[in-house]
Parts: C-alpha cells; structure tokens; sequence
C-alpha cells in the first residue's frame, strides 16, 4: 500500500483532537482511546482512494501526552494555552514499486519531526501554531502551520453532549521539503513524466470535528478534512489533485 495513504491518517488523527485541550486533573493517565474508520481522496496518480481503519489515541498524564501520532511535553502549561516539545512522524514518501507510474523514481523516505507548538484557546475560540523540522535528515524540511477553531457545544450536566469544531488553517512547507516528497530529478525524468523542482508552498486547510458523547464514557466522533495543496506542489507531475479530502467516524471510551 503506498504510503501516502497513510498520510491521511496523520493529518486526520490531528483533526480529531481538539486544538487545545486544558489539561486533566488528578493523577495517571486521563484520555481516550477507540477505533474508527477512514476515507481519503488521494491526489496521486494512479493511487486508489483510501479506506482503511484506525486508532483513535488522546491520552496524558501530567505534562506529558499523546494526540493521534504527535508525542508532546508541555513546558509551560497554564489555563490559557501551552507551550510544548513535540515529535510527530512524517509518513509522506513512497517506493518505486508502489505504481507503474512510480517506476523509476527513487525511494522517498518517510521521517520524524519535532519542533514546538504553542496553543491557545480564549473562550470557545482555540489557536494552534507549530513549528517542526525533519531530524532524521531525510528532507532536510521545515514546516511551520496555524489553525484556528471555534468550539460549539450543545447539551450538559446529566445530558448527551454534541461538541463541535470547525476550524481553518494554512500550512507552510519548505522548497526542500517540497522537492523531496513531490519533485522529480534529472535522471528520474521520462516522457509522461518531466524532471520538476520543488519550492516552498502554503496550503490551506478547513475541516469539521463533531463528538457526540451520548454516554458518560464513550461516544461517537467523526470529521472532514479539506486541504488545498500550493501550486508548487499541485504543478508536480506526480499529481493528478490539487487537493485532498478525508471523511472519518469512530467510536471512542473516555476514562
């Protein structure tokens, strides 16, 4: 299965959190856990759709958390938002065999990142920022992204509980991240497909998050996920998109 299916999973894991969430009280670990099911609109060439399932992971304990496939500390925690250490894996890449298409490319890798993340939330209205780069010098790249949501909650105390969250954001990754993952070299050039450099690109993204708990411990959460990709990553000759589109729904057990 081409990896970049799986990108979907990491970006959709992330839409799933909230964007900022305050931190539990009391000792051990406070969180979720669950299984869901998604589907992704895959912008590749000659790449099926995705449909595969996945784990839904938000747990913490202390200053310490996992959210989906992000590993964080906080090293400022106060009630208004955070400042974190985070390590997250960049699961974009392929191998050569994954499509005819692909034929003759050189294996691209997929990676770690880590870098901070501030987060904020003021009422209802929750911001997040990050900033990471590759440490396993695969791409060598940089990513610097923004989001802003808005929660909305229907329900209360002894009542089931709808909580939604749309959110906005965009996204900026750096020519070398880009030439790494969507440019293609001199000598891995052919007919169908010409030799294409990679610059630094901003996509923007918008998605929807509901979580309906219609139980003390569990409930239902699902989402959409829309990101538009730059055109000097839309321009690359490996895509037939300039955009992506992930649908999702599982279930989930608090504790």
């Amino acid at each position: 299965m081409i990896r970049h299916k799986i990108l979907g999973l990491c970006g959709f894991l992330l839409l799933l959190n909230p964007v900022y969430a305050a931190s539990p009280t009391g000792t051990g670990w406070k969180g979720s856990i669950g299984l869901g099911v998604l589907w992704k609109a895959e912008p590749y060439k000659e790449t099926d759709d995705t449909v595969l399932p996945i784990p839904l992971i938000n747990l913490k304990y202390e200053r310490f958390y996992i959210q989906g496939l992000t590993t964080g500390y906080k090293l400022i925690d106060d009630l208004q938002g955070s400042v974190d250490l985070i390590a997250k894996p960049r699961l974009e890449g392929y191998d050569a065999g994954d499509s005819d298409y692909l034929a003759g490319m050189e294996d691209r890798d997929k990676s770690l990142d880590m870098g901070l993340a501030v987060n904020m939330q003021f009422g209802r209205i929750i911001l997040n920022t990050t900033a990471v780069s590759d440490v396993l010098g695969k791409s060598n790249g940089q990513e610097l992204s923004a989001k802003i949501g808005y929660n909305l909650v229907f329900g209360g105390v002894g009542q089931s509980v709808l909580r939604l969250t749309p959110t906005v954001g965009v996204m900026w990754l750096s020519a070398d991240m880009v030439d790494y993952y969507y440019g293609v070299r001199a000598e891995e050039a052919r007919l169908d497909r010409p030799s294409y450099v990679g610059e630094s690109s901003f996509n923007l993204t918008a998605g929807l998050s509901a979580n309906y708990f219609f139980m003390a411990n569990s409930g239902i959460t699902a989402g959409i996920n829309y990101e538009l990709l730059g055109s000097e990553i839309a321009d690359s000759p490996l895509l037939e998109k300039d955009y992506t589109v992930s649908i999702f729904a599982g279930y989930a057990w608090r504790f």
